[in-house]
């Protein structure tokens, strides 16, 4: 009977919501009146709501997020009415202002370095605002032509960012944007919460940053508590040793910073601060729920709190709190460190400085380069949505690692180029391979974006294990892994091709084993027809741009010796597929690569080498234009990418056979043949079966069957 009554009231609330909505869109009234009638119409839902509420039973949250536990130690009304009872607020332009200049700030961090611009940042602003605009009806928060004044201001914070900060030169890599994160706290609460930005500053040093839109309080404590609750939530995965609070308001930038002490008894002592805050909050919620009492949430005296709004239509009888001129900031929650001897280590437990002086040095300094790039491309409608999909785990591998991940995208092939790599336009005729292309441009665009090293990847290529590092990738010598000062000892000719393990799947059972065969690199085609690059790894140097000048010029149609090559991986008998589907070869444990475009060339036949050291551990690069023809490379772990087994390589979704099983051990799962609908099948099953939270966090569809599988239900998902 509750239940029935219950919906009957909800059905009942949407009713009148959408009437009173349909009256203010169809009455004809002034701006200021239409913002006022919409107002009322959210309040006259919220005390609706409300008195909804003050019959049932109160109950306390599943959880506690930082901006929450603020709220109920600044205002344990508000508190009751956002937070328990989640009554609707009206729009306001200063929430919208800090919504979308969060978002911006955002998506400008996914966006190329040259696009990190004033103009790039407003373009970017606009076209978040023109989505808000047509969705939500929010012209009526500006009457009297307010908006433009309003987005001027955007624009202002906007600006103020920038003169702080150049983000196409970070002093730090971007390890997590945007990102949710928790922990169980015990005798407490489950605290969540999205934090802004996580840094990596040098090699182990990581700085916790949010972004306020309003102007620098004397105290932040308020804000640096809600820092602290971020830096309990990562302790056990990564301890930050910054936190930054970064005001846009006013006429500059300020950042505050506090610095944390390292692991260790200070550290300790100041966490347990924090964890004892919220122990507290939690126990004072739970102590205010259990006398089942609205009243006992007692107001705050700030003037703009939501609660006096509300709080009239509740409680009528309730007393005005008195005006005043400025509220005060919250006093910050206790600390009893020892700060002398926190002092005495050089770290302070509340030590803030304004970091703006030190803006103009950061500016001044060299652009720090991103070490490890993760790189993909596509172009056209299809390609592009496969993009999407698979691009989402290597935005989360790079984010893991502190990686820098790049997407090349673009309508056509020739905008692609246009796009990406124009000046490499010259080299490419007007019948070309849409593969070398785009692979090319790719490879081009990422290294001249300020990356030392770029990982490609082909977009219908999956990570499977994000575990592994590029850094660990690299081996010196038997049983070493490569630190980074070895992997800056790598030459500037240095190119790794990673291979499909097409014959641990018995697909290529001709091919011979450097490993039990020194010496031995196979024919151009047994390498051509059997073997697939889906990956690589690039370091940015002369080499590497020759390199892909020359692929580009040999990767035309009308070169009859490529058109008639045994090299093309997929049995067309021309240039498609061709020139960086490299005849290449892996064994279990090592790996010996060579050029089609080289090693059938008559004329570069004589300086092409494939040979492995004495010691099996060194494998020489093919010869190439440059002097001197062969180049010596590290030896490289074997990541044994996977395919589908044989019996489904071409069919990965058969009924009969069902969807292929990722490939135990493999750092990328390639979707290779098919039709596109069989690839978008591969990508999602590949894609939830190594990241099951994608379905949650992304708002992505879950595994599909062969009957939910195809392309144009999947299409809508990812566009």
């Amino acid at each position: 009977m509750w239940l029935w009554c219950r919906l009957e009231h909800m059905v009942v609330l949407a009713m009148l919501s959408w009437h009173t909505t349909a009256f203010v869109r169809t009455v004809s009234v002034s701006p200021r009146v239409r913002v006022r009638v919409r107002r009322r119409t959210v309040l006259a839902v919220a005390a609706e709501e409300a008195r909804r509420k003050l019959k049932l039973p109160l109950r306390m949250p599943e959880r506690l997020s930082p901006s929450s536990a603020t709220t109920f130690m600044e205002c344990r009304q508000l508190f009751l009415f956002r937070v328990l009872w989640r009554l609707p607020e009206p729009p306001s332009a200063a929430k919208l202002r800090g919504t979308l200049v969060h978002e911006t700030l955002e998506k400008m961090l996914d966006s190329r370095t040259n696009n990190r611009t004033r103009d790039g940042l407003r373009q970017l602003f606009r076209e978040l605002w023109v989505q808000q605009r047509t969705t939500a009806l929010l012209s009526e928060l500006f009457p009297d032509g307010s908006e433009r004044e309003w987005g001027l201001e955007c624009f202002r914070l906007l600006d103020n960012y920038l003169e702080f900060e150049d983000p196409t030169s970070l002093d730090a890599i971007v390890v997590k944007r945007e990102a949710w994160v928790s922990t169980r706290i015990s005798d407490g609460p489950t605290l969540v919460g999205k934090l802004d930005r996580l840094d990596r500053v040098g090699d182990d040093k990581y700085r916790i940053v949010d972004y306020k839109t309003g102007t620098k309080w004397k105290d932040g404590a308020t804000a640096f508590f809600q820092l602290r609750c971020y830096a309990l939530m990562l302790e056990d995965e990564i301890p930050a040793e910054e936190l930054r609070v970064l005001y846009l308001g006013g006429t500059q930038a300020v950042a505050d910073d506090l610095l944390l002490p390292p692991r260790g008894p200070d550290r300790t002592c100041l966490l347990d601060e924090t964890r004892d805050t919220l122990r507290d909050v939690w126990r004072q919620i739970a102590t205010l729920v259990e006398t089942n009492d609205p009243s006992q949430f007692t107001h705050c005296n700030r003037q703009w709190c939501f609660c006096h709004t509300v709080r009239p239509l509740v409680f009528p009888t309730a007393t005005p709190p008195p005006r005043v001129s400025k509220p005060p900031p919250p006093p910050p929650p206790p600390l009893n460190c020892d700060a002398a001897e926190i002092s005495d280590r050089h770290f302070s437990h509340m030590l803030v400085r304004d970091l703006r002086a030190l803006s103009s040095e950061k500016k001044k300094k060299e652009a720090r380069r991103s070490r490890f790039c993760v790189a993909h491309a596509a172009y056209g409608s299809e390609y592009s949505s496969m993009a999407k999909i698979s691009a989402v785990t290597k935005r989360r591998y790079a984010q893991l690692h502190g990686y820098r991940f790049l997407e090349f995208v673009a309508p056509s092939l020739d905008d692609f180029v246009d796009a990406y790599c124009p000046e490499l336009k010259g080299q490419i005729a007007l019948a070309y391979s849409k593969t070398t292309p785009v692979k090319s441009c790719g490879i081009w665009a990422a290294l001249r974006d300020s990356c030392d090293y770029v990982l490609w990847t082909d977009a219908d290529a999956v990570v499977v294990d994000s575990s592994i590092r590029l850094e660990e990738l690299m081996y010196l010598e038997d049983g070493k892994r490569a630190s980074s000062e070895d992997v800056d000892r790598l030459t500037d000719r240095s190119v790794l091709f990673f291979l499909e393990a097409y014959k641990k799947f018995g697909l290529c059972p001709g091919l011979a084993d450097p490993a039990l065969e020194p010496g031995s690199c196979g024919s151009p085609e047994e390498f051509g027809n059997c073997v697939n690059t889906g990956a690589m790894i690039f370091k940015s140097g002369t080499f590497a741009e020759t390199l892909i000048r020359d692929q580009l010029a040999l990767a035309v149609f009308d070169n009859d010796f490529l058109r008639n090559s045994p090299c093309s991986t997929n049995n067309l008998g021309n240039a498609k597929n061709l020139t960086w589907d490299q005849c290449a070869f892996s064994g279990e444990t090592e790996q010996c690569t060579l050029s089609c475009l080289y090693r059938n060339n008559p004329v570069l036949l004589e300086d092409t080498v494939c040979r492995v050291s004495d010691d099996n551990r060194t494998h020489y690069l093919f010869g190439t234009l440059l002097d001197p023809p062969e180049e010596a490379v590290e030896s490289f772990a074997d990541l044994g990418l996977s395919i589908p087994s044989e019996t489904n390589a071409m069919r990965q979704f058969d009924g009969n056979h069902g969807p292929p099983h990722p490939y135990d051990g493999s750092f990328i799962y390639n979707c290779m043949g098919g039709d596109f609908a069989r690839k978008f099948e591969c990508l999602a099953y590949a894609t939830y079966s190594m990241w099951p939270e994608m379905h949650e966090d992304d708002n992505m569809a879950p595994p599909y069957s062969v009957q939910q599988g195809r392309r144009e239900q999947l299409l809508p998902q990812v566009s």
